[in-house]
């Protein structure tokens, strides 16, 4: 039912698309750099050339949600949606996969996407064209918009009565807090002057167990004296219903919906009102249990958390993004494309590549663990305790070397990473009166071996395991 409702009434068109998509293909290096700086580009040129941001519906929802921020969710979910469909178009292209045809909708920014790839990439890929859903159909998924708001807000049932605790800050809980691996690091949130232990929550998207480490962190959350909540199971207040639910979104933005029913783009703009709502109609709920002035946003790359960002608008909490070390150099641009916040904050000028917004957007805090660093190097007894806590002995001169990931996506090779564990040899090899610290980025990508390349790994371990100098460290 879930799927039909996705599928053909709400012709939510990355569903359709992903149910074509039977397995991950290795793509070509070019179509990987290709992609990169394409995507913010293209994304503007569609809704530039389909005058998007003036259609009714898109206008509208500014208005309706008090927002600027909505041209931002359309670009980012454009943006997201061309990834999918270019990857698409390589998978199906016979080049890197198996050539097969791929069904898509006749609309225009099917057209337009697979025109753009096509001017780089040779063969394109076989698509069988479909018409678009007859105006009937059309306006029954409009309509099954309602239903599907209803859901959204009436599925955990509805808190009748009660005051809403007041927070300083709402953050993810998507690292954990104790134990090994990810650690939320919560002391430079936490400085017990101006944030109070009590003035953070905590919240967990995943309560199924389908992500461990996002589980581990709830549990750990869950055990912490800071407050937290389950965002999938959070009851929808009363009051919300009659002041936002009611009249905003049954009211307001489905109306809007139904309007364009005869445009080309109908069913763009259906899956964008389903998207934004999926993300919208829950953060309603939250702000009928709590006070929040502020969220420290934890993923930047997901139109979702636009769709967020815009109901914290609403309710006049701020919306604060993290700058990610990886996004200092201008590779997978598109990542960071289009931020829909009051503040990014970046650790310093190096960080601001890649983003839409003017200088205001932008607040330079420092990389925010440099007291901690800091106060290693200046005490003796702190820089004592972490070595030993590493295992290196103290004394002489340190050479630190950080691994990196490979394969898929990303540029970092197999032989790129197996010359980088050979150059931490030859060093080894060469100078025994250097300590040597291997901090390994982690395990997981050792799948991404060919059998050679593990065996030449094995070897190289092996010979540096013979160097008492060196020392690997455990990647948690």
């Amino acid at each position: 039912m879930k799927e039909f409702l996705k599928n053909r009434l709400l012709n939510y068109l990355p569903s359709r698309l992903a149910l074509q998509i039977e397995r991950p293909v290795k793509k070509r290096a070019e179509f990987v750099d290709w992609l990169s700086a394409e995507l913010p580009d293209a994304a503007n040129g569609f809704i530039l050339a389909q005058g998007l941001i003036a259609e009714p519906f898109i206008r509208g929802m500014g208005r309706l949600f008090a927002t600027s921020r909505f041209e931002l969710f359309l670009k980012k979910w454009v943006t997201e949606y061309l990834f999918k469909l270019f990857d698409a178009f390589e998978s199906c292209s016979g080049k890197t996969g198996d050539a097969r045809p791929l069904s898509l909708e006749d609309a225009p920014l099917h057209r337009f996407a697979l025109e753009r790839y096509s001017k780089r990439f040779a063969p394109p890929p076989e698509i069988r064209w479909q018409a678009q859903p007859a105006l009937p159909w059309r306006i029954l998924g409009g309509l099954s918009q309602l239903v599907v708001i209803a859901w959204l807000s009436l599925r955990n049932g509805v808190r009748l009565s009660g005051e809403r605790r007041p927070y300083a800050v709402l953050r993810e809980a998507i690292w954990g807090l104790q134990g090994r691996g990810y650690h939320f690091h919560d002391d430079f949130l936490v400085d017990g002057e101006k944030v109070k232990p009590e003035d953070l929550l905590l919240f967990s998207r995943d309560c199924e167990g389908k992500d461990s480490a996002r589980m581990s962190a709830r549990e750990d959350a869950k055990r912490s004296a800071y407050a937290h909540f389950d965002l999938p199971s959070l009851p929808m207040g009363a009051k919300p219903l009659f002041t936002r639910i009611l009249p905003v979104y049954l009211g307001g933005a489905v109306p809007l919906l139904l309007r364009s029913v005869r445009s080309p783009d109908f069913s763009l703009f259906s899956s964008i009102f389903s998207s934004f709502a999926a993300n919208a109609v829950p953060y309603e709920a939250v702000f009928s249990r709590f006070q929040i002035r502020s969220e420290l946003g934890h993923n930047y790359f997901t139109a979702g958390h636009i769709a967020e960002s815009i109901v914290c608008e609403n309710h006049g909490a701020g919306y604060f993004l993290m700058h990610w070390s990886d996004n200092s150099v201008g590779v997978d641009r598109f990542l960071p494309a289009f931020l829909g916040c009051d503040k990014y904050l970046v650790w310093g000028r190096a960080h601001l590549q890649g983003f839409e917004g003017g200088p205001s957007t932008f607040a330079p805090i420092g990389y925010h663990f440099k007291d901690r660093i800091r106060g290693i190097h200046d005490d003796a007894g702190e820089k004592s305790r972490v070595l030993a806590q590493m295992g290196v002995p103290e004394g002489g001169k340190v050479v630190v070397f950080l691994d990196e990931t490979f394969g898929g996506d990303i540029r970092m090779t197999e032989d790129h990473f197996l010359s980088f564990w050979g150059t931490i040899l030859r060093l080894a090899e060469a100078r025994t009166d250097v300590r040597i610290i291997v901090k390994p980025k982690g395990t997981f990508f050792h799948e991404n071996f060919s059998p050679g390349g593990a065996r030449r790994f094995a070897a190289l371990r092996q010979e540096l395991a013979k160097h008492p100098h060196v020392h690997v460290l455990d990647p948690d």
